[in-house]
């Protein structure tokens, strides 16, 4: 009688274990929470040899996603890591990024924020603009 006692509490546990709830996916896809519209302040110039054209104007820009890793921000595809770091963020310096059609692309998300800078061009021709704003 004790024996089937005990094979019955053994029984009913591993019933209740394996009945559980399936515990969410905690690492699902960490871009969701990035996707969307920020409102940003675009400050910068364009330069040409030795002429400059100043850009200080706030614009909304859409960030989407892009194939099973990465994200689109103005016209880059670029990768975000899993604190939001993107292009070669790594310790306070932008260094050059492997994003086709720019020198430097890089930045962060921080909660609902977003702040980066760009790099287009040459040392006679080119911009340079740095980005900061909040999602909507």
């Amino acid at each position: 009688m004790r024996k089937s006692r005990f094979l019955f509490v053994l029984l009913a546990l591993s019933l209740w274990a394996a009945c559980g709830k399936d515990p969410e996916n905690p690492a699902g896809d960490n871009r969701d929470k990035f996707v969307g519209t920020y409102k940003l302040q675009k400050s910068g110039y364009i330069y040409s040899g030795a002429n400059a054209t100043i850009v200080d104007t706030l614009i909304n820009v859409t960030v989407g996603k892009s194939g099973d890793a990465n994200i689109t921000l103005l016209d880059a595809d670029i990768r975000v890591n899993s604190e939001g770091r993107f292009g070669a963020f790594n310790t306070g310096d932008c260094a050059i990024s492997p994003i086709p059609n720019y020198n430097v692309f890089c930045g962060y998300f921080k909660q609902d924020s977003l702040v980066f800078e760009t790099f287009q061009g040459s040392v006679t021709n080119g911009s340079q603009f740095n980005y900061k704003g909040i999602k909507q």
